[in-house]
Order: structure tokens, then sequence, then C-alpha cells
């Protein structure tokens, strides 16, 4: 029971994580359409990631995560190719997200999901290696959680001012 409730929950995810990438997919070839600029819409992103996922797995709370991965990787491909910067990417994706839910933790998440999916993608495409691929998409990740972290810590209560 235990096995099978686990290979359930892998395969939501997998499903999830899969729905965002495609969403975005698609949605960027509709932006490619109507736009010159070819970036892709991370609204239109996980408005199609959280329809797909909802069909597939009808469990909201499953189309909600996919959702903001989608949203959170449009936001994030989106800024590094206009800047280059992974660490304005990663908070792009933070803001999207969490302008969006209003939530800091899902954020959170979002962002650090599109981080590591970006350095596993263009690291896999560079060196045709899952196993480099997969270090460099957990050194991202952990890059993503120390940017998010640092930009959103609140000021000590302890302080006061002289």
């Amino acid at each position: 029971m235990k096995k099978t409730l686990i290979l359930c929950a892998v395969f939501a995810l997998a499903l999830g994580v899969t729905a965002g990438v495609t969403a975005c997919d698609s949605a960027d070839a509709a932006a490619k359409k109507t736009s010159a600029d070819g970036k892709c819409c991370p609204d239109a992103a996980a408005k199609a990631a959280y329809d797909k996922t909802y069909e597939d797995s009808g469990c909201s709370k499953t189309a909600q995560a996919a959702a903001n991965d989608a949203m959170a990787s449009a936001a994030y491909k989106n800024t590094y190719a206009d800047s280059g910067c992974a660490k304005s990417a990663t908070k792009a994706a933070y803001a999207a997200v969490q302008e969006s839910t209003g939530c800091s933790k899902s954020a959170t998440a979002a962002a650090a999901h599109a981080a590591k999916q970006a350095a596993y993608d263009s690291t896999y495409a560079a060196k045709n290696c899952a196993k480099s691929a997969t270090k460099a998409a957990d050194e991202a990740a952990s890059m993503a959680a120390a940017v998010v972290a640092e930009n959103t810590e609140a000021p000590a209560s302890d302080e006061s001012a002289s």
C-alpha cells in the first residue's frame, strides 16, 4: 500500500513538472505567433499548466503546483534571456508567483524549481550528461534558495533606532 501511494505521489509530481514545461513551451509557441520578442507569458503558461494538470489528475492542489512551476519557469526564462543573470531570473520567478499567489512558500518552491530546471536543461544540452546536469541543477536550486532567502528576510526585531 505504501509503495502504491509513493508511486502515485511520484507520478503526480512528475506529471506536474512535465505539464509545467510543456505548458510554457505551448504558451511560448503561441506568444511567438503574436509577439516579435518570442517570450513566454507567465500567466498563459500557468493557465495552460493548471488546465492540463487538472484535466489529467483531477486534483486542484497538484494543478496549482504545476501552474506555479510553469509561471516561475516562464518568468525565469524571460528574465534570463534579457539579462543573462541567474540571480535576476530567480528573483523574477519568485516575484511572479508571489504576486499571483500571495504565498512566499509557493513562490520560493517555484523559483527554486525554475532555476533547477533551467540549469539541468542547459547543462544537459551542453554536455549530454545526466550526472553533470543533475549536479548543476542541485547547485542552482541551492543558489536560488539563498537568493530568495536573502531578498525576503525580514529585519531583525531586536534592532533599535539610536
